[in-house]
């Protein structure tokens, strides 16, 4: 698998999750101004998953238990920069990460 394909490989997953959890931010009724941030965390918590599992080999358990950690430490600093509860951006943050959702 080559460098080039890798990296595409991620650009793919960061925008396919940045738009799934868009949707489910919209579908849970989120504040308007928080729409793109909860769609950066999402898609930074499933490009940190991608990586562990596909290129990394890490198992499935320890790849999502990595990705949720920076996905809820992402969360917690953008509540305090932005003011908000901290659920409405990790609750649609998490849904690509449910299993078998990918």
């Amino acid at each position: 698998m080559g460098v080039e394909f890798m990296v595409m490989g991620l650009y793919e997953s960061f925008l396919y999750s940045f738009l799934a959890t868009i949707a489910f931010a919209v579908l849970f009724q989120a504040p308007k101004r928080t729409l793109l941030i909860s769609g950066v965390i999402g898609a930074i918590g499933w490009v940190v998953f991608v990586y562990l599992r596909q290129h990394l080999e890490y198992n499935s358990f320890h790849a999502n238990f990595f990705a949720t950690i920076s996905l809820a430490l992402i969360s917690e600093l953008s509540a305090r920069i932005f003011k908000q509860p901290a659920t409405v951006f990790l609750i649609p943050g998490i849904i690509p990460l449910v299993p078998g959702l990918g």
